[in-house]
Order: structure tokens, then C-alpha cells, then sequence
């Protein structure tokens, strides 16, 4: 067999690591719902409308991924990695600040007429929120966590 570090090149075994990271991420997601079972948020809800059985057969099959995945990192010397909260947390809110700017009355009029009372009620709601994201970062800052 030939050896691991032949099989792939870095920008190929960089590739396969993200891929199967996001995977790795996707189950972890997944069963963190499976355990919630439902949410009931203000603009958001779901519901876990599986059986006991579908989510058993689900599980096992989560498992045996992983157990690939493992085998794949071993067998390729793939790329790990250790992300933190505080990184995420920060990502985050840079990524929602920059969605909500687009959601001002001002921008939205890339979808058409806007109502004149519309910066009134909708302006003020999307600024608070920005407010309370850069909140959040000062927070991590606080922390040493940025």
C-alpha cells in the first residue's frame, strides 16, 4: 500500500478535511435536534417528526460516518481542528451584522416600493439588534476571547 502522506497532496487532503469536517458538523447538529425534539422561537420553530425507530436507525447510521471519518483521518493524516465558541460567537455576529444592514428600509428597495413609515418601525428594531450583536463581542473581548 502505498504511503499516506503520497496519496494526497496538501491543497487535496486540505479539501477532503473540510468536507468531511462539515459533515462531522452536520451530524453533531443534527443530534443536538434529534435530543431537543422541537423549538417554538418568535420568527423560527421546528418539530422532530420522526418515530423512535427512524431516529435509532438514524443514529447507528451517524455512528458508522464517524467511524469512517475516523478510519479516513487515520488512514489519510487528515487536518483536524479545535474550533472554539468565542471564535463562532464572533463569526456570528460579524455575519448577521452584515445581513441586517442589508435589511434596512434603505436597501430594501431593491425589492421594490418602500413605505415611507417603514424606516420608523423597521430601522430602529434592526439597530438595537446590531447594538446587542457588538454587546456580544465586547463581551468576548472582556474575556480575552477573541
Amino acid at each position: 500500500m502505498e504511503n499516506e502522506n503520497t496519496l494526497l497532496n496538501q491543497a487535496q487532503k486540505n479539501s477532503v478535511s473540510i468536507a468531511l469536517r462539515l459533515l462531522e458538523e452536520n451530524i453533531f447538529r443534527i443530534r443536538l435536534i434529534l435530543a431537543q425534539r422541537s423549538y417554538n422561537g418568535h420568527l423560527y420553530s421546528f418539530r422532530v417528526d420522526l418515530d423512535d425507530d427512524q431516529i435509532s436507525n438514524l443514529q447507528e447510521i451517524f455512528d458508522n460516518i464517524l467511524e469512517r471519518i475516523t478510519a479516513a483521518k487515520k488512514g489519510l493524516n487528515l487536518i483536524s481542528t479545535n474550533d472554539l465558541l468565542s471564535q463562532s460567537l464572533n463569526g456570528s455576529a460579524s455575519y448577521f451584522w452584515s445581513v441586517l444592514i442589508d435589511e434596512k428600509s434603505e436597501k430594501l428597495k431593491r425589492y421594490g416600493d418602500v413605505s415611507p413609515f417603514l424606516k420608523q418601525e423597521l430601522d430602529p428594531t434592526i439597530d438595537q439588534i446590531i447594538t446587542l450583536l457588538n454587546r456580544m463581542t465586547a463581551v468576548l473581548k472582556k474575556s480575552g476571547k477573541t
